[in-house]
């Protein structure tokens, strides 16, 4: 979750918390995959004309069927 320079960004000391609490639920190749994946979609949106509504959707979709290949 950190970034290279070693800081957290702008969230919520709360927010950061709770997201390194959660972490240890999670193989680091799993986080990096999901991470990746928001940045695709967070590209596409700003590059070209794809529905957000759509584009969002089908992340979760995606974020929820590498969970479940967990399990």
């Amino acid at each position: 979750i950190k970034e290279k320079n070693g800081r957290f960004g702008r969230l919520h000391p709360f927010v950061m918390f709770k997201a390194l609490d959660h972490q240890k639920n999670y193989e680091r190749k799993e986080l990096e995959g999901a991470f990746r994946l928001m940045g695709d979609v967070d590209r596409r949106l700003k590059s070209t004309r794809t529905d957000p509504r759509f584009a969002l959707e089908e992340m979760v979709f995606k974020l929820c069927g590498m969970s479940r290949k967990r399990r």
